[in-house]
């Protein structure tokens, strides 16, 4: 038997409040109905705490362990929520240079892939990893490899926390190696 999970985040009109990610098999209607009829029913919403919040808006899922490949995948999946609360509060910039694709083989191990490596944008400024986006997906930039190009982008800090069960490359201080680059959200 799969284990659910009921992932869920809370903003308050554009901003984002709360997220978190619950064991679906532990909610008193579990044996009842399924995961999705629970979201839309009125229990669910009683079950948040959503008193004080304006304007209170909910985005909820039901995954799988199995489709989202284990618990750091979940954990990444809330996060992308988080960040998209977030980015209108981000500063746009523009970038000017040439696009960089190299592919990596083994992108669990890689120190090159964990910084980023695998799609850069080298100017006079150095190399700088680039990210996909709703509006721009990683496979566009891999098609433009080769090609000068001028970007939209976000800047992102991806750094671990030193709390962080992920795994990462460390400094000789065993520090997580800074880990940065920008989201692109349009090719001009």
């Amino acid at each position: 038997m799969e284990i659910i999970f009921l992932v869920f985040a809370v903003f308050s009109g554009e901003s984002f409040v709360t997220m978190e990610i619950r064991n679906y098999s532990e909610f008193p209607s579990a044996g009842e109905v399924t995961c999705e009829s629970y979201i839309g029913s009125g229990q669910f919403r009683k079950s948040l705490k959503l008193k004080g919040i304006k304007e209170p808006r909910v985005r909820a899922a039901c995954m799988g362990a199995s489709q989202l490949k284990g618990f750091g995948d979940i954990l990444n999946q809330t996060a992308t929520w988080k960040e998209v609360a977030l980015r209108e509060k981000a500063d746009v910039v523009f970038l000017t240079g040439k696009i960089r694709h190299n592919p990596i083989e083994d992108r669990r191990k890689s120190v090159d892939a964990y910084l980023g490596k695998n799609l850069m944008l080298v100017n006079s400024d150095g190399e700088h990893a680039l990210y996909g986006s709703d509006k721009v997906k990683e496979s566009e930039l891999i098609k433009l490899d080769g090609k000068k190009v001028k970007l939209r982008a976000i800047f992102e800090d991806h750094t671990p926390k030193e709390s962080s069960e992920e795994q990462y490359p460390t400094d000789e201080k065993g520090r997580a190696l800074k880990r940065t680059g920008y989201r692109v959200i349009a090719i001009e």
